[in-house]
C-alpha cells in the first residue's frame, strides 16, 4: 500500500521546520566540526553535572546519616540538600570562570532544568494513579528543585549581568513599535 503524500498544514510546516533546525544544529561542518558546539558541550557537561549530583546524594546521605538523625526530617534534608547545592555552585561558577564562552554553564543548566520538567511530568503520569503526588513533590523539591534551580537562577542572573548584549536583547522594542509614527 503506498504512502499518500498529504499536504502539510503551516502550522506542521512551522514545526518542521524548527525540528529540522534543532537537528541540524548536531550535524558536523564539512571539517568535522560540529555547528552548535555550544549545543554539544552544555549538553554533554549536563550528563557529568547530573552524575555529580546524583553521586553527591548518594553520598551525602549516607555519610550525614548519623549528624543529622537526631534533627526533624525537615531540617536534616533542608541540610543535605543546600550541601549539595553549594557544592554544585561553586563547581558551576568555577567552571564559567575557566570557559572562554560564558554560556555553556547556563546552557548546561538549562538541559538540567529541561530534565527535571521531564522527569516530573514521566513521574506525575505513572503516579497519578497511585495518588502519592504529594510525596513525589516532596522528593524533587528536596533531591532536585533545592540542588539545581537556584544555580540555575544565579547563572541566568550572572550571565545577564555581564552581557550587556543579552540584557539588550531581553529589552528589545517590540514589534508593533516599529509601525508607530513618532513624530
Amino acid at each position: 500500500m503506498a504512502k499518500q503524500n498529504t499536504p502539510l498544514t503551516e502550522k506542521q510546516k512551522k514545526r518542521k521546520k524548527r525540528a529540522d533546525a534543532f537537528w541540524r544544529a548536531l550535524l558536523f561542518t564539512k571539517d568535522g566540526k560540529p555547528k552548535s558546539s555550544l549545543m554539544i558541550y552544555s549538553f554533554c557537561l549536563s550528563i557529568v553535572f547530573v552524575v555529580f549530583y546524583i553521586s553527591a546524594m548518594y553520598f551525602l546521605i549516607d555519610w550525614m546519616y548519623e549528624l543529622v538523625s537526631g534533627l526533624p526530617a525537615v531540617a536534616g534534608n533542608l541540610i543535605q540538600s543546600l550541601i549539595v547545592l553549594a557544592a554544585g555552585t561553586a563547581i558551576a561558577f568555577l567552571l564559567n570562570r575557566i570557559f572562554k564562552d560564558k554560556r555553556i554553564m547556563l546552557a548546561t543548566y538549562l538541559w538540567m532544568v529541561g530534565y527535571m520538567i521531564a522527569v516530573f511530568v514521566i513521574a506525575a503520569i505513572i503516579m497519578a494513579s497511585s495518588g502519592e503526588i504529594l510525596m513525589l513533590l516532596q522528593f524533587y523539591v528536596w533531591f532536585l528543585i533545592i540542588p539545581v534551580l537556584p544555580t540555575f537562577l544565579a547563572l541566568y542572573f550572572y550571565y545577564r549581568k555581564t552581557n550587556p548584549s543579552a540584557a539588550k536583547a531581553a529589552e528589545a522594542e517590540p514589534e508593533w513599535k516599529k509601525y508607530i509614527n513618532r513624530q
